[in-house]
């Protein structure tokens, strides 16, 4: 790729080592896609602390279990029904899918939000264990 000119475009694609030859920035951003793009190392420690913060809002009630197993959480209603709720590190989404649909959610101004409508991820996901199970989540 030596010689060939790079557009801004293609520029944002490239690796974050690439990107810096000529920076003047001292490579801030190291290991980074882009400056505001979690490295997958942050990603997964961010989906750790979410996934088990749902498990323990959900662990106290008796009519929902909770299963974190391989880094996807497995929501069982009563009803035999399911929330699951796991990672799309590719993406740097959580990924939730619901009786009611499938929801993306990106950590956007401080919070996991939903890709389509901003909802936080934790009210989102309370509205969508009561529609499905009838049981109110807090989540702390």
């Amino acid at each position: 790729m030596r010689g060939r000119w790079i557009g801004k475009l293609e520029r944002a694609l490239l690796p974050a080592a690439r990107r810096e030859e000529g920076r003047g920035d001292g490579g801030r951003d190291e290991g980074a896609y882009h400056p505001r793009i979690m490295t997958e190392s942050e990603f997964h420690a961010a989906v750790e602390a979410v996934l088990a913060r749902i498990e323990a809002a959900v662990e106290p009630i008796d009519a929902l279990d909770a299963d974190l197993e391989g880094g996807v959480l497995t929501i069982t209603c009563a009803d035999e029904s399911r929330i699951i709720v796991n990672r799309q590190t590719p993406n740097r989404e959580i990924w939730v899918a619901a009786r009611s649909g499938g929801f993306h959610f990106a950590f956007r101004d401080g919070a996991w939000r939903d890709t389509r409508s901003a909802d936080e991820l934790f009210a989102a996901l309370a509205r969508l264990i009561e529609a499905q199970s009838g049981e109110n989540v807090a989540f702390e």
